[in-house]
């Protein structure tokens, strides 16, 4: 069964895309003062989170009996972008990046880290993405989960925060005491758990989605402002460094409410919206390739900063990033487009 689309999902998930390159952009900056670097903090809280909440949301929304195609899909969707994306990385950081940027020093470290799904920054997305909704599609698809819904899923909310936090706690702080062999493997496990507390999330404001999104505007409106009071009285724990990437994780209790709280307030925003923007629902629709496109290796972000360096903008973090997604976007649909393309129809003739 196909599931309606929704563009205030596609806005929340170019708002989200958005956040992450602005947040790669303020952290490699290293000259800019310490309001953007506090504001990157508040980013870093929910940025992530806010995908793996919509990725649950449309997991809930699609109502689909988990079987043999569904995992076929996923492969698809998921698995062979991060194989191919990871492969074209190895081969651009071993042309022209030879030095230790993201924590991965040799071609045999970016090649296992790629096998081991730890991921390159920022391919991790995809193998934690793909990883979590492995464990969760074969755990949900369970009959207890249609006989007893609502008691099953609320049980397995409980089971996986509380897993959450202990790993966190075994696991905290980042095990660089421990050679990649192990760590890396172990990075990619842990963070499965925090995905699908966050996966669990989603499906549970599925459940309340059509009867949200056909409330008048002034409901929206209300619960939209009462996220921003939330948000606002629990600001401090916003400030804290989490980078689930690398599984540092100042305190997962926290980490867990600021990302629901901000992936909230950037799905509750984009909710006031009465009309769909077709710019702002193709990028929604693109965030996969923008997220792989918008980063070293891929040599956009190079040319980009060149240019901006030239032109005296340097410091202009909020343009520069704009300019990216709207540059990485255009990548995406000129040239990622054909590649597919050719590539499922020389499959599809095999």
């Amino acid at each position: 069964m196909d599931k309606k689309r929704y563009y205030q999902i596609d806005f929340a998930k170019a708002i989200g895309i958005f956040l992450v390159i602005l947040s790669h952009v303020i952290f490699f900056n290293k000259d800019l003062g310490a309001g953007l670097k506090l504001f990157n903090r508040f980013i870093n809280s929910f940025h992530m989170p806010l995908f793996f909440i919509i990725s649950g949301l449309n997991l809930g929304l699609s109502k689909r009996k988990e079987d043999k195609s569904s995992y076929k899909l996923l492969c698809k969707k998921i698995l062979i972008p991060y194989l191919v994306w990871s492969i074209l990385y190895i081969i651009l950081f071993s042309l022209y990046l030879p030095y230790d940027y993201f924590g991965v020093d040799t071609v045999g470290e970016k090649i296992y880290s790629a096998v081991s799904f730890y991921g390159m920054i920022p391919l991790w997305f995809l193998s934690a993405l793909f990883l979590g909704q492995i464990v969760y599609r074969f755990v949900t698809g369970f009959k207890v989960f249609d006989s007893h819904s609502k008691i099953s899923h609320f049980s397995f909310l409980l089971i996986v925060f509380g897993v959450s936090v202990l790993v966190d706690r075994e696991f905290h702080p980042y095990p660089s005491n421990l050679d990649i062999l192990y760590a890396y493997p172990i990075i990619a496990v842990c963070r499965v758990f925090p995905v699908l507390f966050f996966l669990e999330t989603g499906y549970y404001l599925s459940l309340i989605w059509e009867r949200y999104i056909k409330l008048e505007m002034k409901f929206r409106f209300f619960i939209f402002l009462l996220n921003v009071l939330f948000l606002y009285l629990l600001k401090d724990i916003f400030m804290y460094n989490n980078y689930l990437s690398y599984f540092i994780i100042q305190d997962m209790k926290s980490f867990f409410v600021t990302g629901i709280l901000g992936s909230f307030l950037v799905i509750s925003f984009c909710g006031l919206f009465n009309r769909e923007f077709v710019v702002i629902t193709e990028i929604g629709k693109r965030t996969m390739d923008i997220m792989t496109l918008h980063l070293q290796p891929i040599p956009i972000a190079y040319f980009l900063s060149y240019v901006f360096a030239y032109l005296g903008l340097k410091d202009s973090v909020f343009i520069y990033s704009i300019i990216l997604l709207i540059v990485c976007y255009w990548v995406s649909k000129l040239v990622c487009d054909k590649i597919r393309f050719h590539f499922m129809d020389s499959i599809s003739k095999n």
